[in-house]
């Protein structure tokens, strides 16, 4: 594994080129200066956590729905992995999940505050998303005509992952979370209290070279994803990244709880490659529906069967 760190910017004077180029070169990017503040990252956490420490019971109340988008509360070992591929082992990971946040109607009775500060950061959120596609678009020469579909109508999606702090040791080749690229275009991470674990492989490295990412307090993780990587052909690829499980058995593993915002143009919209991003580059992907990409992964997602998405991710 390669101790290599990811490039760190400082967003408040960093022009889009920079932004750009490190994206290009890692498909990731520590940022500070994002003006998100420190206080609202605290509460997302905060009130996250006292939802996560809910009896099990409770939490049942705003499970994940069977059928449809993938929205509310879905436990460690179940939720929408259910179904486990003979050979393999189910994610340490529990999630709450909201998109279309006007219209959500799976909120926890308690706690009573979490609905108004996911309001709240979800917009500081989007915010943030949008300024670095803005960003991007500049530094790339994107079709202007595209860009209002990513900074004006944006499809968005917010979820805290929970990696509970565990005593018993993981199954054999069991994982907090597996490798995988994000469906979306851009996705924002935070973490309160980084314990560690969060791992990514950086474009055109061998698939064994993982690089560790902490995120410190008050700093944002800025992931590249399948929609960024097929409007772009590929000038900027999807991010692989993985959390694996802390080291040291026998002894409790500490939580892990990372806020995590994805962010895709508007839901009917046709991501064609950019021309000039294809002058860059020897192939030319094909058009991607963006409604229609979300719906299929996550159907793909739900069957267990991640070798099917990242295989189409390669088209």
């Amino acid at each position: 594994m390669s101790t290599t760190t990811v490039p760190v910017l400082d967003l408040a004077v960093t022009s889009p080129d920079e932004l750009t180029q490190a994206l290009v070169d890692w498909s990731c990017v520590l940022v500070s200066g994002h003006g998100i503040p420190d206080e609202l990252q605290q509460e997302m956490a905060d009130v996250s956590a006292e939802f996560f420490d809910l009896p099990e019971q409770e939490k049942g109340r705003v499970h994940s729905r069977a059928h449809g988008m993938w929205q509310g509360w879905a436990p460690v070992y179940r939720g929408d992995r259910d179904f486990v591929e003979p050979g393999q082992v189910p994610d340490l990971v529990e999630w709450f999940q909201v998109q279309d946040i006007e219209s959500f109607d799976l909120w926890p009775g308690r706690p009573a505050r979490m609905r108004p500060v996911w309001l709240e950061a979800f917009q500081s959120f989007r915010g943030l998303s949008s300024r670095v596609i803005d960003m991007v678009a500049t530094a790339l020469d994107l079709p202007h005509e595209d860009v209002s579909a990513w900074t004006e109508r944006p499809f968005c999606d917010l979820a805290v992952n929970n990696y509970p702090s565990r005593r018993e040791a993981p199954l054999p080749g069991q994982v907090r979370l597996s490798p995988h690229t994000d469906e979306d275009g851009i996705t924002l991470v935070m973490s309160s209290n980084d314990t560690g674990g969060l791992e990514v492989r950086r474009p055109h490295t061998p698939e064994d070279d993982w690089r560790p990412v902490l995120i410190p307090p008050g700093f944002v993780f800025i992931q590249t994803g399948d929609v960024l990587a097929r409007w772009t052909n590929r000038v900027i690829h999807a991010n692989h990244h993985r959390v694996v499980n802390p080291p040291g058995l026998g002894t409790p593993t500490p939580r892990r709880q990372s806020i995590v915002f994805f962010h895709y143009p508007a839901w009917d919209t046709i991501v064609t490659p950019a021309p000039s991003c294809v002058a860059r580059t020897s192939e030319v992907l094909p058009p991607l529906h963006v409604g229609n990409h979300i719906l299929k992964n996550q159907q793909v997602y739900s069957a267990g069967d991640e070798r099917a998405l990242l295989e189409d991710t390669k088209h």
